[in-house]
């Protein structure tokens, strides 16, 4: 962004529009991979549930007998 600004003062348009372009394209991968984090985090704790449901499961079933 200061980039951006220096680029402005200097009154250099087309590095600031291909700057800002970067910037944008910059943020949209941040949320990407934020999203992507947070499924990987989702699926991890669902992995962790079923494990922990089944290994009850188990345990019942010992009891059971």
């Amino acid at each position: 962004e200061m980039e951006i600004k220096k680029m402005a003062k200097t009154g250099n348009r087309e590095a600031c529009k291909i700057l800002a372009k970067q910037l944008v394209q910059l943020r949209k991968q941040k949320n990407r991979t934020y999203a992507v984090s947070s499924k990987v985090t989702s699926m991890s704790t669902q992995t962790k549930v079923m494990n922990s449901q089944m290994k009850m499961a188990g345990a019942m079933s010992t009891t059971a007998k």
